[in-house]
């Protein structure tokens, strides 16, 4: 059965080239679906002690929820997913707001 979201690009008519070039979009949940997720969970994860932020990213073409960790002891503490959506762990040490310069 043909994919209707597959496009099919060929190359322009000049290049001699015969090859097609097939593209097809990343299937994912609707954005909104996974930051509806995210900010049901939201407050929960960031009560877990060495976690330092949560938001939304895609891996591998597979979009969920990315949760920030200050180092790899907390990965444990943290759910592999959510609602059926995959949670990703990423360490990246402790995050401090700055100010951006000429800002009060």
């Amino acid at each position: 059965m043909k994919d209707p979201m597959e496009r099919r690009f060929a190359p322009p008519q000049d290049t001699g080239e015969s090859a097609e070039v097939r593209f097809s979009p990343i299937r994912r949940p609707a954005a909104s679906l996974v930051e509806e997720i995210k900010r049901r969970h939201e407050a929960e994860l960031l009560r877990i002690a060495g976690v330092e932020g949560v938001g939304v990213g895609a891996e591998d073409g597979v979009e969920g929820i990315v949760v920030y960790l200050r180092d790899a002891d907390v990965r444990k503490l943290v759910p592999t997913a959510l609602e059926n959506i995959p949670v990703r762990a990423v360490i990246t040490g402790s995050i401090e707001a700055r100010r951006a310069p000429g800002t009060a």
